[in-house]
């Protein structure tokens, strides 16, 4: 399997913060931000999958881009 780097952030929380009103209630505003996840996937799809199983669109998470790391 390969490594995969994908990058996360929570569009309800971005978007609410940068109309200048607080976050959706339980969650942390930091969500704003896009954080990066290492995981092992065969491919990037199955990587893409993988992390929306953790972080799902139904609660407002976007995948901003999926990267492989390349073998040294």
């Amino acid at each position: 399997m390969a490594k995969y780097q994908v990058a996360i952030y929570n569009k309800w929380v971005r978007d609410r913060i940068r109309a200048g009103d607080d976050p959706p209630k339980g969650i942390d505003p930091a969500w704003e931000e896009v954080y990066y996840f290492d995981t092992e996937a065969i491919n990037e799809e199955q990587a893409k999958e993988k992390m929306l199983h953790q972080y799902p669109t139904a609660q407002g998470f976007v995948i901003e881009g999926v990267e492989k790391y390349l073998s040294s």
